[in-house]
């Protein structure tokens, strides 16, 4: 027991340690899906933090760097597929993931500087920060709302707490669970190891009894939905000798679906610019009309604004669907350059093909379709919990259109799939999303893929969706409330931390 002791002294254990768990963490997310290891590298984490005092920021720097350096692997993909040479992606990716892992030695640093070193105080901290943390990421560099701890919850029974706390929710009860079997574990308190296990059978008990309930109400009137997928190959796809091609790919699985009461084509299916596609949007809003089918599609819409050409992600509807929707949530580096006239060199070498794009101003992000509206996502928009909810709101069902071809064959196809289930569930919202090369899916409003097409492959997946209206928990209350009562909890750490050691000075003084 003394050698195991003293190996969970040593730096360069804690260190390698530290690096293992956090690259444990994304695989407790699609496409493995094997949940147990998310909350095993929390309570990993966690453990090593309580029981040594002298747990570095850095330490926690490296668990950062294996825990983006896995999940956000797909980074080496995306940049690869523009055709970047090997070397100069993957030190990009390792670039990128290394600057991310400080987000984790802030977090580490603040834990350190702010703990009471009182069991469960010290517990109640990790918490807090893990989730302001995690939402934090959602604003970072315009923001990277990916691998939170609640979407591995996707699959299990805490998933029925989604629509009433949403995915900062179940990331706190993941967090809450982990990181108190940590603190079990350092200071052996069997009383508080009765009171975690009835409160966890509590807990699932509720999740259990919560999955399957449905808290708007259903329209039974179903809607026949079509998710095309013309498996493009995005290397070539954006060359102008391939633009009738692309078309016609989509025109010709369009026909053979026109019993279909809605049809959606992917991002920027359409690869000429809005002004310069109108006979082809013409042609396509005529088959629709004729056939009284609603189809979306994806194209780049192009405007002037103050003498200035500007661009968009957009959606137009056509045949019995209308409006048009432009992409307000951009990606950086690859919608748009941040500090693009101090990045030229780079962007000589990355030369991302519609990398200057503008966000949208739309009041409302829903096409109509007769007395339906269609609430619009486009690609990674869906990973914005706030952006859906105003979108849900307003909406009987959801469309997204993606082009998960930037991500290759690696996990972010996947994780993006899940990220959409996680949203269905939060909204009971039915979802149709259409992928350029996969993984496109038809999901119902409680999470659940009714189908869905693998990577690679062109098909067009078919399938009724029941619409809905009204709104879950979540919908009502946001998530706001969840945040805020962690950042009382960091604050609260702040002013007692300040307070004691002001009376410790006072009291070291007097004597």
């Amino acid at each position: 027991m003394s050698s195991v002791k003293s190996w969970l002294d040593q730096a360069w254990f804690i260190n390698t340690s530290a690096l293992v768990a956090g690259a444990l963490f994304p695989l407790s997310m699609a496409p493995l899906q094997l949940w147990p290891l998310g909350l095993l590298s929390q309570a990993w984490l966690g453990f090593l933090v309580l029981r040594n005092p002298s747990f570095s920021p850095w330490s926690g720097w490296l668990y950062g760097f294996g825990f983006f350096g896995v999940g956000f692997s797909w980074v080496y993909e995306s940049i690869r597929t523009v055709g970047t040479a090997v070397p100069a992606a993957a030190l990009m990716t390792l670039l990128f993931c290394m600057a991310l892992a400080f987000l984790f030695w802030c977090q580490i640093w603040a834990f350190k500087h702010l703990r009471a070193h009182r069991v469960n105080q010290d517990a109640l901290l990790f918490v807090a920060l893990w989730v302001v943390f995690e939402w934090l990421r959602a604003w970072f560099l315009t923001g990277l709302p990916w691998l939170y701890s609640g979407y591995s919850m996707t699959d299990t029974w805490l998933a029925g707490y989604a629509p009433v706390i949403g995915v900062f929710g179940l990331s706190s009860l993941a967090t809450a669970f982990a990181i108190w079997c940590a603190a079990l574990t350092v200071h052996q308190h069997q009383k508080q190891l009765i009171a975690l296990l009835m409160l966890t059978i509590t807990v699932l008990a509720g999740g259990y009894a919560l999955n399957g309930k449905t808290w708007v109400q259903v329209i039974d009137q179903p809607v026949k939905v079509v998710a095309l997928q013309g498996n493009i190959d995005q290397r070539t796809k954006w060359n102008s000798d391939q633009q009738n091609y692309n078309y016609r790919t989509y025109w010709e699985m369009t026909e053979k679906h026109l019993d279909a009461d809605l049809i959606v084509w992917p991002e920027s299916a359409i690869t000429r610019l809005l002004s310069q596609a109108g006979d082809m949007l013409a042609e396509l809003d005529q088959l629709g009309t004729s056939s009284q089918t609603g189809i979306i599609a994806g194209l780049i819409a192009d405007d002037i604004n103050n003498d200035e050409p500007v661009f968009y992600n957009s959606v137009v509807g056509l045949g019995l669907a209308s409006g048009q929707y432009n992409k307000t949530k951009l990606v950086p580096f690859g919608e748009y350059i941040p500090f693009s006239h101090a990045l030229r060199g780079v962007l000589r070498i990355l030369d991302i093909p519609m990398s200057s794009l503008t966000p949208g101003h739309n009041k409302t992000a829903t096409l109509k379709m007769g007395a339906l509206q269609l609430g619009q996502i486009i690609c990674s928009e869906i990973t914005y919990p706030g952006l859906v909810m105003n979108t849900a709101e307003v909406s009987n069902l959801m469309v997204i259109v993606s082009n998960d071809a930037w991500f290759g064959d690696s996990l972010g196809p996947y994780q993006h799939l899940q990220i959409v289930r996680m949203r269905a569930m939060e909204m009971q919202r039915p979802m149709v999303r259409a992928t350029q090369d996969g993984i496109s899916a038809i999901v119902d409003h409680h999470g659940k893929i009714l189908t869905s097409a693998p990577k690679y492959v062109r098909t067009a997946l078919t399938h009724e969706l029941k619409p809905v209206t009204g709104q879950t928990p979540y919908m009502k209350f946001g998530y706001t409330w969840i945040i805020s009562l962690w950042l009382v909890v960091v604050v609260f750490q702040v002013l007692s931390g300040w307070f004691f050691k002001r009376r410790d000075n006072h009291t070291a003084e007097s004597l």
